[in-house]
């Protein structure tokens, strides 16, 4: 059957260990008094100095994270999501313990897709998700399809990427998939997770806070079904045996 699918990612933990370590601490001693005399004044400069030091700090850390989660040699998987169109089940294959089990499993279920002749849907999945993929299955040393790419830039029609039917192949145009399902009249649901911190609430050993990341990727994947059915026509069957995902296909 064809799927939907999204990927969600987190920062290598050493890449975060190094940014962390290499960040020089605040020196008092550098901060450049001038002709003040005045101790208060003194101490409120330096302070001040301290302060922007941490912002400073804060704002690097977050601007390398967000880079570390986009790019396959400074990031890894934490976990994979995807709805079988057909009968309306959902999987999340975790990448949190083996990200290469994750992988394998995913070009299965890929390869079966295309024996059959069918659609593996996803929003940017062009510009991110199989990108992504193949660059940690190739760092990682799990075995693909390597005619799935043509020229390192072309993928097998298996794959459809929404958001370039959306945009009708616009040069340069981006639309979010909140955006568009939003045009649809999908009811968005209020969630604290967010794609940059998907990977803390999933690695929580809290179920509840696990609970939220599960919820927040089942819903992304609902978004792509209805931006999906919108533009092929594809309605998502109902899971009539009423299995859950974990017992339907044993997350990992």
């Amino acid at each position: 059957m064809s799927i939907i699918f999204d990927i969600e990612t987190r920062p290598q933990t050493q890449i975060l260990s190094e940014l962390e370590n290499n960040y020089p601490e605040f020196d008092p001693d550098s901060v450049a008094i001038g002709n003040l005399k005045d101790e208060e004044k003194i101490k409120k400069k330096i302070v001040d100095a301290g302060i922007a030091h941490l912002q400073k700090q804060s704002e690097l850390f977050e601007k390398e994270h967000k880079k570390a989660c986009l790019d396959a040699d400074l990031g890894k998987l934490s976990a994979i999501g995807i709805l079988h169109i057909e009968d309306g089940t959902r999987e999340i294959i975790d990448a949190t313990h083996n990200e290469a089990d994750c992988l394998e499993r995913f070009w299965q279920i890929v390869d079966g897709i295309k024996g059959r002749g069918q659609w593996a849907f996803g929003w940017n999945i062009e510009g991110f998700d199989l990108p992504f993929l193949f660059g940690r299955s190739r760092l990682l040393g799990v075995q693909y399809d390597p005619y799935m790419i043509t020229n390192y830039r072309y993928f097998d029609k298996c794959f459809v990427d929404l958001h370039k039917v959306w945009t009708f192949g616009s040069f340069g145009k981006f639309c979010s998939l909140k955006k568009a399902s939003k045009a649809l009249g999908y009811e968005h649901k209020k969630m604290d997770v967010k794609g940059g911190n998907f990977y803390t609430h999933w690695e929580s050993t809290d179920v509840a806070t696990k609970d939220k990341a599960r919820e927040y990727l089942f819903e992304d994947l609902e978004q792509t079904m209805a931006i999906c059915s919108a533009t092929h026509g594809l309605i998502k069957g109902s899971n009539k045996e009423g299995i859950i995902d974990d017992d339907a296909f044993g997350t990992r």
